[in-house]
């Protein structure tokens, strides 16, 4: 059912215009970002692949509609509250560069079904004739005679092949005359990835951080303090002072309490990494993992040892990858079907190094991890596709390399180009070098310059529009 937005907008005079005909009153921009989430959102999670837009406020719903329009590049955009009593939402206008425009209805569903596109759709394409008053019986025109119509719903709608099927039948009967989309939860959130500011003024900071990988920036010392001119009387102290005393509780309790010790080195790690000493804390984490594993808790050993093999790939230090890996491998027995893929990729992608791509066997148990979502598929999958680029596999038709040159064939490379165009992480760095990979990977050796433009062009034109926060300088230089 459709969860109705509040949409009571009052026209600038005070009066309540035509309230109960359904009628759009103009809205401006700054009335429309005034509006803040009062309901609380549910606690983001490491991996999320969608933002929450179903616990939005209905006005904070329309007010991020009206933040990415105004952010999209165009001729500008007006806004319309819709405070009838069986309709309410927003309407937006977008000029476009062209010169034509597109029209956005914002809709607060909990559950999309294709009745409900049909009836937008329609709604808009073919709007009833008056029933009674001036014009009654004679069918109007569209409102804004728009080129493009989109229905933006906080409901899912990719997920649904009947949705998407109902799509398509409209975008048939509408051909040539309207062109009809759906941005539903899925889409939207693709689209706010890159926004990491915009997440972090409706969503907060902490699904910004898990979700875009975005934290403000530190506050200048230039800048005046919080308490201006009262000098603050709180200090903060460091808790961990003792280090050696807690090293020695961790390893006195091995024998006895191994989760209690296994916790403990967890802690003494922590600790170690916020005082600057990574290599220390490494070390302490393998005992961790080690006294975990002791303990049957094999997942918790394996996402320990996880995070520091994937640190020590990322440093280039291959010497201590190499110290991780026995670890690992040891776990090998106790790993499900996602773990065992992981670990096979990124041994692969470390091996690159002395053998060049081994992409028969990398490349289906990257699509293993990407199947299920995994949060590391980006990072995976960006470094496979960038191994294959350096090695030359995408420069010739039929592919070829000089490096490893039997053992790859077109198909392989296209399930993993394909494989790494459907990824996407909060890791800005990631997602930037993922991008410029898969724009190189369209490419050959025999590319022209304007082929090369071609590839970018998008790319960097959301680089140069701060999409892609400080990585952004990355996309234009290798552009």
């Amino acid at each position: 059912m459709e969860s109705a937005a509040k949409g009571s907008f009052m026209p600038e005079d005070g009066t309540e215009g035509q309230a109960g005909q359904g009628e759009p009153d103009e809205v401006t921009y700054p009335d429309l970002l005034r509006a803040e989430q009062e309901s609380p959102l549910p606690t983001p999670r490491t991996g999320v692949t969608n933002l929450p837009l179903g616990d939005l406020d209905p006005e904070v719903l329309e007010r991020l509609a009206a933040e990415m329009i105004k952010r999209q590049q165009n001729a500008g955009a007006h806004f319309y509250g819709r405070r009838g009593q069986t309709q309410h939402g927003l309407d937006v206008l977008e000029r476009e560069l062209a010169g034509t425009s597109s029209v956005y209805q914002v809709r607060r569903y909990e559950v999309l079904t294709a009745d409900m596109i049909t009836a937008a759709v329609k709604e808009y394409a073919d709007p009833e004739p008056p029933k009674r008053g001036p014009g009654k019986g004679v069918k109007p025109k569209r409102r804004f005679g728009a080129r493009r119509y989109v229905l933006f719903t906080s409901a899912e709608f990719e997920t649904e092949k009947a949705l998407q099927d109902r799509l398509t039948e409209l975008q048939e009967d509408y051909a040539g005359d309207l062109v009809i989309e759906v941005w539903g939860r899925e889409m939207i959130s693709s689209k706010l990835r890159d926004w990491g500011s915009l997440v972090y003024s409706v969503f907060g900071p902490e699904w910004a951080g898990v979700f875009c990988g975005f934290a403000p920036p530190a506050p200048d010392p230039a800048d005046p303090v919080a308490l201006g001119l009262v000098e603050n009387p709180v200090h903060v102290v460091p808790v961990l002072k003792n280090l050696g005393a807690l090293a020695e509780d961790a390893k006195a309790r091995e024998s006895s309490d191994a989760a209690e010790s296994a916790r403990l080195y967890g802690v003494l790690a922590e600790a170690l990494d916020q005082a600057g000493f990574p290599l220390h804390a490494a070390r302490q984490r393998r005992h961790q993992a080690r006294l975990l594993h002791a303990t049957g808790d094999g997942a918790a050993a394996f996402t320990v040892l996880w995070d520091l093999a994937r640190d020590h790939f990322t440093s280039g230090a291959a010497s201590t990858f190499g110290s991780v890996h026995p670890d690992l491998e040891a776990l090998r027995p106790h790993l499900d079907q996602l773990q065992s893929a992981k670990l096979d990729v990124l041994v692969l992608a470390q091996a690159w190094y002395d053998q060049g791509c081994l992409l028969s066997a990398a490349v289906p148990a990257l699509e293993t991890v990407a199947a299920q979502h995994d949060h590391d598929a980006a990072f995976l999958a960006c470094i496979l596709l960038e191994q294959a680029l350096v090695d030359g596999w995408y420069d010739y038709d039929p592919p070829r390399s000089v490096v490893t040159p039997e053992g790859v064939n077109a198909d392989l490379l296209a399930r993993l180009r394909q494989c790494a165009s459907r990824q996407s992480c909060a890791d800005v760095v990631i997602r930037a070098r993922l991008a410029c990979a898969l724009a190189d990977s369209g490419l050959t050796a025999g590319s022209s310059a304007a082929d090369v433009q071609a590839a970018y062009e998008d790319l960097l034109d959301q680089a140069s529009a701060g999409r892609y926060l400080q990585a952004g300088a990355m996309i234009l230089a290798r552009g």
